[in-house]
């Protein structure tokens, strides 16, 4: 049985850099199961920037923001890792 892998990306505001994970992630040989955008309070919809890719992705790409009171990287990323469901 093949064991689900979850990728876990932070994120604030710079979505060219999400693109460019994106479009790295469909070309691997080896598919993740899910991809976690932790989000720490950007002011824009992160999804009117990556939904053209979306259609493309053999993965599920799930988004977690929290609000943007102050830099809280370490929170954004336990955020994502409270949703990912793979085992890596």
């Amino acid at each position: 049985m093949k064991e689900k892998i979850s990728v876990i990306v932070t994120v604030y505001n710079r979505f060219e850099y999400v693109r460019n994970v994106i479009l790295s992630l469909i070309n691997q040989t080896l598919q993740i199961d899910e991809l976690i955008l932790a989000d720490d309070g950007s002011k824009e919809n992160i999804k009117e920037y990556i939904k053209d890719l979306i259609p493309k992705c053999q993965f599920v790409i799930k988004h977690v923001w929290q609000e943007d009171i102050g830099f809280r990287l370490a929170r954004s990323r336990n955020n994502g890792a409270k949703v990912a469901e793979g085992k890596f």
